[in-house]
C-alpha cells in the first residue's frame, strides 16, 4: 500500500515538473523572456538585431553569464528600461531610454535588444514604458489629428495626452522623441489655455490633470519663446528636434502622444 501511494506521488510530481516545464518554455521562447518575479517580461524587439544606437544612454555596459543575468540586473534598477545583450561577448549594456526607431542606430554585430513590458501596458512598437514615472506612452504619427480630436482619441482608448509635469516625465519624453524621430514634426501633448480663455492673449495654461503649467520647473524643456501672445496659440506641442515644449494652434493636424498609469 505504503509503495503503491509512493509511487503515484511519484507520477503526480513528475507531472507536475513537466507541465512547469512547458510552462516556462512557451514563456521563454524566442520574443520574450520571463521573469517570474514580478510576473513582467522583457520583450525582445527583432527590429534591433545586430544594431546598437548611435547615442546610448548608459555607459555602464558588463559582461554576464546569459541574457536573463542581464534582465535581472537591469529589472533591479528602475532607471533601467531596456538593454542590449550581445550573445558572443556576453556583454550586457542596459538602457534608461526606449529605442523604437532603428534609423538612428549603427552596425552591431550579434547584439539583440529587449524592451520591458507588462500587462498594463500593451507590448509592441506603438507602447513606450519609463519606469521611473510609471507611464505607459503610446506616440502616435498617423493619422495625423487636430488636438481635440488627438485628445478625444486617447481617451477612446482609455489614456490622455501627454502631460510633462513631475519633470521627470518631461526628461523621459523629450529624449525618447528625440532619439527616436527623424522628422521635424511636432505632437500635440496634454496641455492647453483654460477653455474660457482660449483665442485671448491668456499666457497661464494647465494640464488635462488641471494642474498648471509649471513654467519655472519645466525651465529646461521650454521653448525660449513660450509662452507665445498669439491669440490662435491655444495648446501645447512638443518638438523632437529641439527637446522643448511650445504653445501652437489646436486646429493643424499634427501627430501626438498619449499616456496611461502603468502598474507591475
Amino acid at each position: 500500500m505504503n509503495l503503491l501511494l509512493l509511487q503515484e506521488n511519484w507520477k503526480m510530481a513528475a507531472a507536475r515538473y513537466i507541465l512547469l516545464g512547458i510552462i516556462v518554455c512557451l514563456l521563454s521562447s524566442p520574443g520574450h523572456l520571463l521573469n517570474a518575479e514580478r510576473h513582467t517580461m522583457w520583450f525582445h524587439d527583432r527590429s534591433y538585431d545586430n544594431l546598437l544606437p548611435l547615442y546610448p544612454t548608459m555607459t555602464s555596459s558588463f559582461v554576464t553569464t546569459s541574457e536573463f543575468q542581464c534582465a535581472r540586473s537591469c529589472k533591479d534598477d528602475v532607471t533601467c528600461n531596456s538593454f542590449f545583450y550581445n550573445d558572443v561577448s556576453k556583454t550586457c549594456a542596459p538602457q534608461w531610454l526606449v529605442f523604437v526607431s532603428p534609423w538612428n542606430t549603427t552596425e552591431g554585430h550579434n547584439w539583440r535588444y529587449y524592451r520591458f513590458s507588462t500587462a498594463s501596458c500593451p507590448r509592441g512598437a506603438s507602447y513606450v514604458i519609463d519606469r521611473v514615472s510609471m507611464t505607459c506612452y503610446r506616440p502616435v504619427t498617423s493619422p495625423k489629428l487636430t488636438w481635440t480630436a488627438a485628445r478625444d482619441t486617447c481617451r477612446d482608448n482609455g489614456e490622455e495626452l501627454t502631460v510633462l509635469e513631475p519633470v521627470a516625465k518631461a526628461h523621459f519624453v523629450t529624449s525618447f522623441l528625440y532619439a527616436n524621430n527623424d522628422t521635424e514634426q511636432q505632437l500635440y501633448i496634454g496641455g492647453s489655455r483654460p477653455h474660457s480663455t482660449w483665442n485671448t492673449t491668456n499666457a497661464d495654461f494647465v494640464w488635462l490633470t488641471g494642474q498648471q503649467v509649471d513654467i519655472t520647473a519645466l525651465q529646461a524643456y521650454k521653448n525660449p519663446a513660450f509662452p507665445a501672445s498669439n491669440d490662435r496659440k491655444n495648446v501645447l506641442v512638443v518638438s523632437p528636434a529641439k527637446q522643448t515644449f511650445h504653445n501652437a494652434g489646436d486646429a493643424w493636424e499634427r501627430a501626438y502622444i498619449c499616456e496611461r498609469p502603468l502598474s507591475v
